[in-house]
């Protein structure tokens, strides 16, 4: 029986987000501060991530919430105990037992054809329509034109976008910066 541990399949989710940015080892790395090395060793789960790292570092390097690592890991898990792949907490198992990178990125491609906006996203998107919502109401803004006629009704919209907003950011996870 082939098997794997939570790190790595951790490891496939962080470099699952960083080629999302098309990002390189080395440009994902001094985004956060590490050096390609220690980054290349995280994307293989051979060192150990901490809470902080993950919350501080990794999650803010990849523009994505530590809940989305973490959730992706997560279903990663799932797919590989589904395929009869044995996932252990400690420490990685004897190369003759390891699942392959190759086994773990089609693991990846099956989990990531469920994919989910990310909880940042969902929050960047909510202080967009903020923006928006707030230029609406400006005496000379140039959205104007693109919104119903009448003040009242420009009012009413603008009010409607950042219902919305607060809404997405609420669901985004509260303030990312």
């Amino acid at each position: 029986m082939r098997s794997t541990t939570y790190g790595e399949l951790l490891g496939v989710a962080i470099r699952h987000y960083r080629t999302g940015l098309r990002l390189n080892q080395g440009e994902a790395a001094r985004r956060a501060e590490l050096t390609q090395s220690t980054w290349s060793k995280l994307e293989r789960g051979s060192v150990g991530v901490t809470v902080e790292t993950l919350r501080n570092t990794l999650a803010p390097s990849l523009r994505v919430h530590p809940s989305d690592l973490l959730d992706l890991a997560d279903r990663l898990e799932e797919a590989a105990t589904a395929r009869g792949m044995m996932v252990l907490e400690g420490p990685s198992p004897r190369p003759s037992e390891r699942a392959t990178m190759a086994e773990l990125l089609e693991l990846l491609e099956h989990v990531a054809g469920e994919a989910r906006p990310t909880r940042f996203f969902v929050h960047e998107l909510g202080r967009g329509l903020e923006r928006v919502a707030a230029e609406l109401v400006r005496e000379e803004s140039s959205l104007k034109a693109l919104t119903p006629r009448k003040d009242p009704e420009r009012a009413l919209f603008a009010g409607c976008l950042r219902y919305v907003a607060g809404e997405l950011r609420r669901w985004g996870g509260g303030d990312h910066g």
